[in-house]
């Protein structure tokens, strides 16, 4: 039987949002909660910077509204890398997700997701797994650093893809939505992005035509 000495310690997060609303309403979600402790906000990128030298906590949730986030969440990865950025509320676009994938955040919570979705993720991000969301597709936090190509990968080297992401980029070639792979595939919306994420990292395309048309070449 575990002790509670042997309990690992709560994730020390900062939250950030220039919507003061937001960023105490965050902290208050979670008071009290176990595995992670709000220890500061900030509304601005000075705030910020000055938390990361003081405070040095082990993740950041990043408002995806605040304006220059994407910005800020660049400035973070290269100031303090250890520090990972899990961005909230983002809106379920494929743009928007690569913009905030390009600043290397570490993971990210649709706002359809849930303060349970938000514990979840940083728990995922700070123990260093790289696991996307379940085949379900219930689970709406996953990361996005999968989604970055590996710099010593040249453009258009390939790594295996898996007999479903075969299928989807098959389908992706026959002019298929994401919806329409779904309903063919009976599957969520939200697990065929995952899988097309994925094959645009393995592929290192950047758009789905272009792994498509990688893929007539295999």
């Amino acid at each position: 039987m575990s002790r509670a000495g042997d309990r690992p310690r709560a994730i020390r997060v900062v939250v950030v949002s220039d919507t003061k609303l937001y960023r105490e309403a965050v902290r208050h979600v979670f008071d009290g909660h176990p595995r992670v402790s709000v220890v500061g906000t900030a509304g601005r990128r000075e705030e910020l910077m000055d938390c990361l030298a003081k405070i040095k906590p082990d993740a950041v949730l990043l408002d995806s509204s605040t304006c220059g986030s994407a910005t800020m969440a660049l400035s973070m990865a290269r100031r303090a890398p250890r520090v990972r950025v899990v961005v909230f509320a983002l809106r379920e676009d494929d743009d928007e997700i690569h913009r905030y994938a390009a600043a290397r955040v570490a993971g990210y919570v649709l706002r359809s997701g849930s303060p349970n979705d938000l514990a979840l993720v940083l728990e995922s991000v700070t123990h260093g797994q790289t696991s996307c969301v379940a085949e379900s597709g219930e689970d709406l936090s996953y990361p996005v650093s999968a989604l970055l190509a590996r710099p010593d990968r040249p453009a258009g080297s390939q790594d295996a893809l898996t007999a479903r992401q075969t299928e989807i980029v098959r389908l992706i070639d026959q002019g298929r939505s994401n919806k329409e792979i779904a309903g063919e595939l009976g599957i969520e919306v939200t697990t065929v992005k995952n899988h097309v994420h994925n094959v645009l990292r393995k592929l290192h395309a950047n758009r789905r035509g272009e792994a498509a048309a990688l893929m007539r070449t295999v």
